[in-house]
């Protein structure tokens, strides 16, 4: 994992890492912000679920950097200040159904909202027992 090229060969196209955070809850999309934190965060939920194995906190958060400074370079991101970022990425626009749609579990739909009327009372539910 100590190898100089893992960005190149992991991250050099924008949509694998993009698509991830997509995928696990961390919606990013065409002109949003992005931060460090997340795209370090990221990086370290892709290795452990798709990569060689896990990498740490520092590993990570070098890894960061540099793909900051190469999506910078290629223009998909545009920084706002030293840990911000926007997203210039025409590919992940908004879609239709707004960002609430983005938000899946693993592909899979949000777990439905509780109305009044599904939800039990608190005491009955404690009671329940």
């Amino acid at each position: 994992m100590r190898d100089e090229g893992i960005i190149e060969q992991y991250f050099r196209n924008p949509e694998v890492l993009l698509s991830f955070m997509r995928r696990t809850r961390k919606p990013v999309f065409h002109k949003s912000n992005i931060f460090i934190r997340d795209i370090q965060h990221a990086i370290q939920d892709y290795f452990e679920t798709n990569g060689p194995g896990p990498v740490s906190r520092p590993e990570a958060e070098r890894m960061a950097t540099e793909v900051v400074s190469l999506y910078i370079g290629s223009g998909i991101l545009r920084q706002v200040d030293n840990q911000a970022f926007t997203l210039n990425l025409q590919e992940f626009g908004t879609p239709d159904s707004g960002t609430y749609a983005m938000l899946t579990i693993e592909g899979g739909p949000m777990p439905r909202l509780a109305t009044s009327n599904s939800a039990a009372p608190v005491g009955v539910a404690i009671c329940a027992k």
